[in-house]
């Protein structure tokens, strides 16, 4: 368990993307110990008969933080990094930590959407507990533009260092079309084949999804979801990929002409980036970097009700050069040389 840096680096979960994606190479390039919930959880012996119940978070924060009480003991870290929702607790931990600030909770009350199905002061419990990890944290770094704005205006926080995530641009790269919707088996009759990335959360806009399908019958659909899922699509255009491993993913993004998001918050947009490192369009609401951030060769900005979208792109299509209007600015390599020099200003 132990790691030469004396780095721990702490998220939710392992190996599922997005968010966990950017923690896996925090780890891999300053050679730290990775821990993920279930092996705090494991570790400490304990069982959570209902883990996912409305304020669950609290309880899953103070196993973090007693079993990083415990791992102090053991191997006396330098330095945690960590999620800004994982680390409420950790003021009590000997270890100086930095909060990686990356998600929106607050935003959530203006979407009719979530309080559907969530109270308000749900949402208001999230952001307590971000307060808490961020005022309590050595340093706190803000994924986006969009995330520094949110720190300052709802958790009162100031002299953030700004800190953008990058994509692996070796791997997340254009390959040939023809020969992977051959390999995966694309009936030939479809010639358009989109792509959808997401999860049932009301913040993905998954409900929008079907009216895009349902209109267009003569495009493949690929719906891409994070977690398992049973039963049998009956639309003969869909096909649904459960828990696709991040290394596959470059080939999933290059079955497609576009990817569709309409997500309704994102922190950065990790998917939005992947997909135009595969020349992959992205048809998008307003999200994420792309509030900042120009690309407009690699993305055409829509809304989740925009259903005639889908027609504008095709009309276009070959205007685009996604790749291009990211690979600089959100190549790994700027993500890995900041981080390192961020540690030795630390050390």
């Amino acid at each position: 368990m132990q790691n030469d840096s004396g780095i721990l680096v702490v998220n939710w979960q392992l190996e599922k993307g997005g968010c966990e994606v950017i923690f896996e190479e925090i780890a891999r390039v300053l050679n730290a110990k990775l821990l993920g919930f279930d092996e705090a959880l494991n570790a400490l012996g304990v069982q959570m008969e209902r883990r996912y119940y409305r304020y669950a978070i609290l309880d899953r924060c103070l196993i973090f933080r007693d079993f990083i009480k415990q791992y102090e003991k053991l191997y006396d870290p330098k330095l945690i990094i960590t999620n800004d929702d994982c680390s409420a607790f950790f003021s009590e931990l000997r270890t100086p930590y930095i909060v990686v600030l990356q998600n929106p909770y607050a935003h959530l009350k203006n979407l009719p959407e979530f309080t559907t199905l969530y109270k308000y002061e749900f949402v208001d419990v999230y952001t307590l507990l971000q307060k808490l990890a961020c005022w309590n944290a050595k340093m706190v770094l803000p994924c986006s533009k969009f995330m520094q704005e949110y720190g300052e205006k709802f958790l009162s926080l100031r002299n953030m260092t700004l800190l953008e995530p990058g994509v692996d641009m070796k791997l997340f790269r254009p390959m040939d079309k023809d020969y992977l919707r051959e390999k995966y088996g694309i009936p030939e009759e479809y010639e358009k084949v989109g792509l959808w990335v997401g999860s049932f959360h009301p913040i993905s806009g998954y409900h929008f999804v079907p009216k895009f399908v349902h209109k267009y019958k003569d495009i493949y659909w690929i719906l891409v979801f994070k977690h398992s899922i049973e039963g049998k699509v009956r639309a003969k255009n869909v096909r649904i990929l459960t828990c696709v491993k991040h290394e596959k993913m470059p080939e999933i993004y290059n079955l497609a002409d576009f990817l569709l998001n309409l997500s309704f918050v994102e922190s950065f947009g990790i998917k939005l980036v992947e997909a135009m490192a595969c020349n992959v369009p992205v048809l998008t609401r307003k999200v994420g970097f792309l509030l900042e951030y120009p690309a407009e060769k690699g993305a055409m900005i829509i809304s989740e009700n925009d259903l005639d979208a889908i027609d504008r792109f095709y009309e276009r299509k070959d205007e685009f050069e996604s790749r291009k209007a990211v690979e600089k600015r959100f190549n790994i390599e700027r993500f890995r040389r900041s981080w390192k020099n961020l540690i030795k200003k630390i050390f």
